[in-house]
C-alpha cells in the first residue's frame, strides 16, 4: 500500500510539473507572436487611443 501511494504521489508530481512547463511554453510563444505582430503594424495604428502602449502591455499581461 505504501509503494502504491508513493508511486501515485510521484506520478502526480511529474504530471503537474510537465503541465506547468507546457503551459509556460505556450504562453511565451503566444506572447512573442502577438508582440511581433504589434511591432509590424502600420505607424498610424499606434495613434489610436485603444492601441496605446499601456493598453497593449495590459493585453499581453492579462489576455494571453
Amino acid at each position: 500500500m505504501f509503494v502504491c501511494g508513493l508511486v501515485g504521489w510521484f506520478v502526480t508530481f511529474v504530471s503537474k510539473v510537465a503541465f506547468a512547463a507546457v503551459g509556460e511554453n505556450i504562453t511565451i510563444n503566444i506572447r512573442s507572436h502577438l508582440y511581433s505582430n504589434v511591432l509590424q503594424k502600420h505607424m498610424g495604428w499606434h495613434d489610436d487611443s485603444g492601441n496605446s502602449p499601456g493598453v497593449i502591455s495590459a493585453i499581453l499581461a492579462s489576455d494571453v
